[in-house]
C-alpha cells in the first residue's frame, strides 16, 4: 500500500522526543511528544495534563495523500474489487473533503471503467464524478459505482476527476477505492489504473 502523508496541525508545539514513563506537564500553551516506555507508543500531553495518543491528535484535523505507485490491471471481468493502494484511512466522526484523479488505460474501449467505494460502518461518502461546465451532475454514495464512458483507446490514457465529502459515522476505518471493467471484454491487460493517480483528503471539521 502506498504511504499517506499526515499533516498535523501545529507541529511547532511538540518540543520534546524521550522514552520517559513520567513526562511532566509543559508549560501553558505547549504540548510535549514522548514516548510511553510502558507500551511503546508515541503520545503527546498538554499543558493541562491530558495524555492522548499521537494518532488522535493528528486526526483531528489532517490532509492525507495517497498515491498510486504502480500499474494495476483487470481484465475479463465487471466484479468490483478494492484497488491495492488507494485506500485511506479516516476517523471515526468529523466531516472529510475527499478529491482525486484517475489515470485510465483500456485495451478496447467498450469495456468502460467502472468504480466505486467502500466506507467504514456508518459513514457516508458522497461523491460526483467531472461534469460539463455549468452542468451539474448526480451525486452519488460511495455504494453506488460511477462510470466512466472512456471514448477509445490511448496510450496516454483518460482522466477522470471526482470530489465528495466524507461524513463519519462513529467508527474509524477505510474509505477504499473499488474498480473494475463495466462491461466485460477478455482483453487482457483489460483496464488498466496507472501509476500517478490518486486519492487527497482533509478533514475539515
Amino acid at each position: 500500500m502506498a504511504k499517506s502523508f499526515v499533516t498535523p496541525v501545529d507541529i511547532r508545539s511538540y518540543i520534546d522526543l524521550r522514552a520517559v514513563t513520567a513526562p511532566g506537564t509543559p508549560p501553558s500553551g505547549r504540548r510535549r511528544l514522548f514516548t510511553d516506555v510502558s507500551d511503546g507508543q508515541l503520545k503527546v500531553i498538554d499543558s493541562t495534563g491530558t495524555l492522548v495518543p499521537l494518532e488522535n491528535l493528528l486526526s483531528a484535523q489532517a490532509e492525507i495523500f495517497m498515491p498510486k505507485t504502480a500499474d494495476e490491471s483487470v481484465n475479463n471481468s465487471t466484479t468490483l474489487q478494492i484497488d491495492n493502494e488507494l485506500v485511506v484511512p479516516l476517523d471515526a466522526s468529523g466531516i472529510w473533503v475527499v478529491a482525486g484523479m484517475f489515470r485510465i488505460v483500456v485495451t478496447g474501449a467498450t469495456m468502460q471503467f467502472k468504480y466505486g467505494f467502500t466506507a467504514p460502518a456508518g459513514g457516508n461518502f458522497y461523491f460526483q464524478q467531472q461534469g460539463g461546465f455549468g452542468t451539474p451532475s448526480a451525486l452519488l454514495l460511495h455504494s453506488t459505482p460511477a462510470v466512466s464512458a472512456i471514448p477509445g483507446t490511448s496510450a496516454n490514457g483518460y482522466g477522470q476527476i471526482f470530489r465528495g465529502w466524507y461524513v463519519g459515522g462513529g467508527t474509524a476505518g477505510d474509505l477504499s477505492l473499488q474498480w473494475a471493467q463495466n462491461v466485460q471484454v477478455d482483453s487482457a491487460p483489460g483496464v488498466t489504473l496507472k501509476a500517478g493517480s490518486f486519492i487527497q483528503a482533509t478533514k475539515v471539521v
